[in-house]
Formats: C-alpha cells, structure tokens, sequence
C-alpha cells in the first residue's frame, strides 16, 4: 500500500472529521458513507473516490460488499489519530491564526511566482482558503492579511473585499 505524505485535501478532512463524529471516536468502526456524500453534496462514485484516497494514506479501512458505491469506511488508528488532531485544531484559535497566516503568504508566493500581483479578494476561492476542509472567515482572513502586511511579509493589491 502507497503512503501519501501530501496534507489531506478538503474532502479527505471533512471525511475523516465526519466519520470521527459517526463512530463515537473510536477506531476500527464500519460507517456507510452514502450520508457523507449528500451532505456534501457529492457523488457517490466522488465519495468512493475520497475513501480510496484515505486508504492509500492509511487513514481509512474500506469496506466493498459488491453493492454501488459508495462503500462503508473505517477509521484505523493512524485515521483516528489524525482526526483528533485535526478536530482539536477546529477549536484552537492559535491553530487557526497560524494556518491563516501560513495559507496567505503561501498563495501569495504562488500568485507572484505566476506573475500576478496578488489580491486579497482572489484568496477567497483559493485552495488554501480552507482550514481542515472548512472555509476561512472573511474576519479571520483580513487581520491575519492586516498583521502580515504590517511586519512587511506580504504586499496585496486592491481592496481587502472577497468577490461577491
């Protein structure tokens, strides 16, 4: 089995939260994933796509019975471990600051890199806008932008407003 040591996508995260909240915490837990992928509003074949990604990290046991997609999921240890960290992050405000800050300046380097002047409005519907698979406050954006500009890591242009 391949290990990826990428981060998680979005998606990944917000399985892995969901099925940490489905199985009560615990490892080992079979959970059918079809309620994951309506409330996402995702496809089943997009679900089973997502819990074949976590199984190649060791973060999830898949379960095929032969039925449709999507399958039934577990959590391993290794999943189970990440999903606590990660959810105990959601509630760290420190972790938020420092992800916000970290996700500003590494899209800004991207945007420079392409030869674009970055602009805040823009960050809103990039991939880094999204903190363990839930998107970043507008609040929460605009003071991290506001404190890396003043210590003069990072130079926007135009208004700080994301797109409407």
């Amino acid at each position: 089995m391949t290990r990826h040591t990428a981060a998680p996508g979005r998606y990944e995260v917000r399985l892995l939260l969901w099925l940490l909240e489905q199985c009560g915490g615990r490892a080992r837990v079979p959970v059918p994933t079809g309620e994951f992928g309506r409330r996402q509003n995702k496809p089943a074949l997009g679900v089973a796509a997502v819990v074949e990604a976590l199984q190649e990290r060791g973060l999830v046991r898949a379960h095929e019975d032969g039925e449709r997609p999507p399958p039934d999921a577990e959590l391993t240890p290794e999943g189970l471990a990440l999903a606590l960290r990660l959810d105990a992050e959601l509630h760290d405000v420190g972790a938020l600051h420092r992800y916000t800050e970290d996700a500003l300046l590494d899209w800004a380097q991207e945007q420079e890199r392409a030869g674009h002047q970055p602009r805040l409005k823009e960050f809103f519907v990039a991939e880094q806008a999204f903190f363990h698979g839930s998107p970043l406050g507008q609040g929460d954006v605009e003071g991290s932008a506001r404190f890396l500009r003043q210590v003069g890591l990072l130079a926007l242009s135009g208004d700080t407003s994301p797109p409407a």
